[in-house]
């Protein structure tokens, strides 16, 4: 009898896995809805689940008046290049601590653990004196060196675990077919 599911087990799981799609998907649904109401319509009583009449208003304003591409663009831009940078300076330093035995690894290892223990606003302080000090309060590149700093520690202990399941043979055999140690990672193993 196990592993034998029954109709009404089956009906039970696909209510319940309904429901919480539901209560999941309620809160986009409800920003989407709100966004496209009239700016009066928006605190009116009784709750109006469907606008009556829709309205571009509230997207015209954020765009024309709020100067919301700007933030848009520069939040992009400094996610691509901190995520970038700090993908390759951890998937480098991850690499060396999960292939290579030298004295302080493992210190090495528990600072980077260590940073990710220290709740972040105790270092607000020092940082933001830091940063003006160095002038880089106030621009793109001084957010890029921060989240730099944030992420790499994190980026590092997690690849190292992604390095440390990667068998040896595979690597031994991609160097008896010619490659270098970054070689076989870079993708021209892929010719």
């Amino acid at each position: 009898m196990i592993g034998k599911e029954t109709t009404a087990g089956r009906a039970a799981k696909f209510t319940f896995l309904g429901l919480w799609l539901v209560f999941s998907l309620f809160p986009l649904y409800w920003i989407t809805v709100t966004s496209l109401k009239d700016p009066g319509t928006i605190f009116s009583f009784p709750i109006a689940y469907w606008p009556e009449q829709f309205s571009l208003e509230n997207y015209q304003g954020l765009f024309g008046k709020a100067d919301f591409g700007t933030y848009l663009v520069n939040s992009l831009v400094v996610a691509t290049v901190a995520g970038a940078v700090a993908t390759a300076i951890s998937t480098l330093s991850a690499y060396v601590l999960a292939r290579f035995e030298f004295r302080s690894r493992s210190a090495l290892l528990m600072a980077a653990l260590v940073t990710q223990m220290i709740p972040s606003f105790i270092a607000l302080g020092p940082l933001y004196l830091l940063m003006t000090d160095l002038r880089l309060v106030d621009n793109r590149f001084g957010l890029v060196l921060v989240y730099i700093a944030v992420c790499v520690p994190f980026c590092t202990v997690m690849l190292r675990g992604f390095f440390e399941n990667i068998p040896d043979a595979l690597e031994e055999a991609a160097m008896i077919d010619g490659l270098s140690r970054f070689g076989r990672w870079s993708g021209s193993c892929c010719r």
